[in-house]
């Protein structure tokens, strides 16, 4: 009896793997580095969303202060109250309104709007490719 099984057991041969097994291991193995990557990427740039649009609130805050600090808004105010005025004297009324420009606080209120802008731009292209990624992720 325990021949048989020998005998059989010999004309059985193991089977083989197929050739492209180790490329499609290594395809697949790759496809979950990117994605946990792209994971990262997406916590990193939702933290740097929701960073940026708190900074931005704050630089407007600032900027707000630094237009009512500097007079700007009363300048600006007087081309609605008195344009024959400022249509007289329009180049000195351009320069009055440059130098009381608080251009500190719109320089930073412009960098958080571009970090803002930038972070969610960046988080919706990855938030997109996550989606396609879970597609690919169950045919596989």
């Amino acid at each position: 009896m325990s021949r048989n099984f020998n005998y059989l057991f010999t004309l059985n041969s193991s089977p083989k793997p197929s050739n492209s097994l180790f490329e499609r291991v290594m395809e697949r193995i790759n496809k979950e580095i990117q994605f946990v990557a792209l994971k990262r990427r997406v916590a990193i740039f939702s933290v740097s969303v929701a960073v940026s649009a708190w900074a931005f609130l704050w630089a407007l805050q600032v900027a707000e202060l630094g237009f009512t600090q500097s007079g700007f808004t009363r300048f600006f105010s007087l081309l609605f109250s008195d344009f024959g005025t400022v249509a007289a004297y329009w180049n000195n009324f351009a320069f009055s309104l440059l130098e009381a420009l608080p251009s500190t606080s719109l320089i930073l209120l412009l960098a958080f709007v571009w970090a803002f802008i930038y972070s969610f731009n960046r988080l919706a292209k990855d938030m997109k490719n996550i989606f396609n990624y879970s597609h690919i992720r169950h045919t596989l």
